[in-house]
This record gives C-alpha cells, sequence and structure tokens, in this order.
C-alpha cells in the first residue's frame, strides 16, 4: 500500500510540474510537428509534400504526434507533446522509485531519484519544450528496470522492446544501448 502511495505521489508531483509552466516549445520540436501534420493530411512521413526524404530524428514521436492527432481530430500538437511527455516523465519517476527500491528498502530514499527527476528543471523544460526527450528517457528507465527484474525471459524480451523503441523515439538512444547489450552478452558469455 506504502510503495502504491509513493508512486502515485511521484507521478503527481510530475505531472504537476510540467503543467504548471505551459507550451515553452522549443523550435526543433516544430521540425516533429510538420511531419505529424503532414502524415495525418494525407501527404505522408514528409517534411515538404511531394519531397520523399526522412529529415526528422524522432519517427517513432512523430507517429504518435499524428496518432493522437488522427484520433482527436485536431492539430494542437504542442499540448499532444507535452501532456505524452508528462506521462512519460510520470512514468519515469515511478520506475526510478521501483529501481531504487530494489537496491533500498527505506521508501523515501527510495523515493529521492524519482522526485528528483520530476522537478528537475531540465527535464521539465525539456517535457514542456515539445521534444521527445521524455520519452527516450522513460524507454532507457524502463530497459534499466527490466534488466533490474530480469528473473524471467521477459524481462530480456522487455529489454529488447524498450530498446527498440528507444532507438525509433532516437537513434542516438543508441549510444545507451550498445553498452546495455554490451554488458548483457559479457554477464552471459561468464556465466
Amino acid at each position: 500500500m506504502r510503495k502504491r502511495l509513493i508512486i502515485l505521489a511521484l507521478i503527481a508531483v510530475a505531472l504537476v510540474a510540467r503543467a504548471l509552466p505551459g507550451t515553452r516549445t522549443i523550435d526543433d520540436a516544430f521540425i516533429t510537428f510538420r511531419y505529424s501534420r503532414n502524415l495525418v493530411e494525407g501527404q505522408g512521413f514528409v517534411y515538404n509534400s511531394g519531397v520523399q526524404t526522412l529529415g526528422t530524428t524522432t519517427p517513432l514521436f512523430a507517429l504518435t504526434m499524428a496518432g493522437i492527432s488522427a484520433i482527436t481530430g485536431g492539430q494542437d500538437f504542442q499540448w499532444y507533446a507535452i501532456a505524452v511527455s508528462a506521462l512519460a516523465d510520470a512514468l519515469t519517476c515511478a520506475l526510478l522509485y521501483l529501481i531504487a527500491r530494489r537496491a533500498i528498502e527505506a521508501d523515501p530514499i527510495a523515493a529521492l531519484p524519482g522526485l528528483l527527476w520530476a522537478i528537475s528543471p531540465m527535464s521539465v523544460t525539456f517535457a514542456v519544450g515539445g521534444m521527445e526527450t521524455s520519452v527516450n528517457v522513460l524507454w532507457m528507465v524502463a530497459a534499466t528496470w527490466f534488466y533490474a527484474t530480469r528473473t524471467e525471459r521477459s524481462a530480456e524480451i522487455g529489454v529488447g522492446v524498450c530498446a527498440a523503441l528507444g532507438l525509433l523515439t532516437r537513434v542516438d538512444a543508441g549510444l545507451w544501448i550498445a553498452p546495455l547489450f554490451a554488458f548483457q552478452l559479457i554477464e552471459r558469455l561468464l556465466t
């Protein structure tokens, strides 16, 4: 029961911290929004209509924004991005707590990483900036959580799925994936 309350509190703090500032969209986010808009409007996954060049560094995030737009019938991509980023950061806070809780049984101390991420000015800035950073961090932390709980085969699959989603969110997620996979390979070879 106490774990659930802590998780709910961390989620609430993260959501409130990202709702208060409103949109502060960073210019690169508008590139993603344009891809999303063009996709929804039937022009394809392109920046300029008729020019078949992939120029987005975040295809999964652009597809997510397009999906939300298609479902809602609107094109308020700035708010969609904030909502998705806020939810991603809220889940990240919960996972950070759960990871720390595996190593530290004192709930207040284990909650600190999640709380610090919830109120970190840099994480809030990227979340309200319309960028995919929060979603990419979620995939990294989720893969770490799966790795930390690797008692079953499903945990290995979870690491792989999160790694793939991380790469689709931002290709530079490979900088995190490569060491994680290398460590897993070395660990497997030594056992």
